[in-house]
């Protein structure tokens, strides 16, 4: 009791230890109060709030890529490998062999889609651009 010797008065006393008492002493205490605290209106309504924020909702995108097609966090690009617009990125795959080439901004991904990744085409499209406006 030598706690409680600090402790002038005994009613001071037990109001500690009623306080004490409700502490989570345990990791499976913890949980549980986490566990309440979410499922309650007020965590949900948090919860809700906190996935609205566009840079959680875009870093759990690119969780879920990198998780989906087997690859690291940092191989997930933030920045279009053509143009280097960043923003929203798409997958790029291969659609014969299914494979993940990288990730494009929308319209690039578009623009390769229209032309059936064919190198032809793409190459008769830059000549055709040389020729009529000129090179860059």
């Amino acid at each position: 009791m030598l706690l409680a010797m600090a402790y002038k008065d005994k009613e001071q006393y037990k109001q500690y230890r009623k306080v004490y008492d409700k502490l989570p002493r345990s990791r499976e205490m913890a949980k549980e109060r986490y566990r309440k605290y979410h499922a309650s209106e007020k965590g949900q309504a948090y919860k809700k709030a906190y996935r609205a924020k566009p840079e959680v909702k875009e870093r759990r995108r690119r969780q879920l890529l990198a998780k989906r097609y087997n690859i690291s966090l940092e191989d997930v690009a933030n920045e279009c490998q053509i143009c280097g617009l960043i923003g929203k990125m798409y997958v790029d795959h291969n659609h014969e062999t299914g494979k993940v080439r990288g990730f494009l901004c929308r319209n690039c991904n578009l623009a390769l889609g229209y032309v059936k990744d064919s190198v032809k085409l793409l190459t008769n499209a830059i000549a055709y651009l040389e020729k009529t406006d000129g090179p860059d």
